[in-house]
This record gives structure tokens, C-alpha cells and sequence, in this order.
């Protein structure tokens, strides 16, 4: 067998892993199975096939949580190929922006990872009170990866503020 090296996916995201064989071993269809040595962190599609005179097949790995699992592929009892899977956590970022006392401004909340066909409900903070305002929760629409947000300048202060975005399974 060989080494695909590592595929870095997020919790909750699906990546795709193109298989490649000779395609002079291609006149027959092949049917090849995949099993994580940690099934509670990544989950792969059982079986990819190929199709007669096709010389690619996809494998989907999906990130449940984080870790770093091997992935070995067979084809009956041989190992064909392995690969280590290393799935990072779903986060939450926010878009920096400068704002002016008495103006208001937009920011993003971001989200990369988790599972984008639900809402997620967001929290905000920050920690300098009072020298800006902003919503204290934020909802990123399902099927949406970010949600726009207005923030309003207060009071001066010379430091800089932090917004803190924070959600259940998520990382910041």
C-alpha cells in the first residue's frame, strides 16, 4: 500500500478524497472499502467504486470531532493506501473594524465548520464595556457560513477592544 499523508478536515465538515488507480487496471470495476482506526472522531464513506475504465473514485471523510485518526483503505484483505485525517475543531471568528465615537459600523461573524444546514446562535462580548455596543446574540442563518453585525461607537478609549464570539462546540 502507500501513504496519501494528511487531510485536514473540520468538525462537521465533509472532504472529499479522490482514490486514483492504474488506468490500465481500469477494464474491470473495483470496489474498495475504508475504516477509521477511530470512528468517533472520523466517519468515511464505507465503500468507493470504481467504475469500469474510470481511474478515480470518491471517498468522503467527515470530521465528528477533534483528533488525528488514520484512515487505511482496502481492496478485499489488502491494504491499498492509508492517510491520516486530522479534524480541527469548528470556530468562530470576527472581522476587525475601527469605529468612531457616535458612528456605526459593520462586522462579521464567521463561522468554519459545524453544521452550516442549521442556525447557530452566537454570543457576544467585549472587554472594554461601554465603549462600544453591540448585540449580545447574534443567530448565523442555516445554510449561511457569516452574519453581518452593527457595532456603535460610545466612548474613546485608546486601547483597542475585543469582540468575543462564543457558541457551543465551537473554538474562537
Amino acid at each position: 500500500g502507500t501513504t496519501l499523508g494528511t487531510l485536514t478536515v473540520l468538525v462537521g465538515e465533509t472532504y472529499p478524497v479522490t482514490l486514483r488507480r492504474d488506468i490500465s487496471a481500469a477494464a474491470a470495476g473495483l470496489a474498495v472499502t475504508a475504516r477509521s482506526a477511530d470512528p468517533v472522531i472520523t466517519a468515511v464513506g464505507a465503500q468507493a467504486t470504481f467504475q469500469v475504465n474510470e481511474a478515480e473514485s470518491i471517498l468522503g471523510v467527515l470530521g465528528i470531532s477533534p483528533g488525528t485518526p488514520t484512515v487505511t483503505v482496502y481492496c478485499g484483505a489488502e491494504v491499498v493506501t492509508t492517510f491520516d485525517v486530522v479534524v480541527a475543531p469548528a470556530t468562530l471568528t470576527v472581522t476587525p473594524v475601527t469605529v468612531v465615537v457616535g458612528d456605526t459600523t459593520l462586522m462579521t461573524v464567521i463561522r468554519a465548520g459545524g453544521d452550516q444546514t442549521v442556525s447557530l446562535t452566537v454570543a457576544l462580548g467585549v472587554d472594554y464595556a461601554g465603549v462600544i455596543t453591540l448585540p449580545a446574540t447574534v443567530t448565523i442563518p442555516a445554510g449561511e457560513s457569516s452574519v453581518p453585525v452593527t457595532v456603535t461607537g460610545v466612548r474613546l478609549l485608546r486601547n483597542q477592544v475585543t469582540v468575543r464570539a462564543t457558541a457551543d462546540g465551537y473554538a474562537t
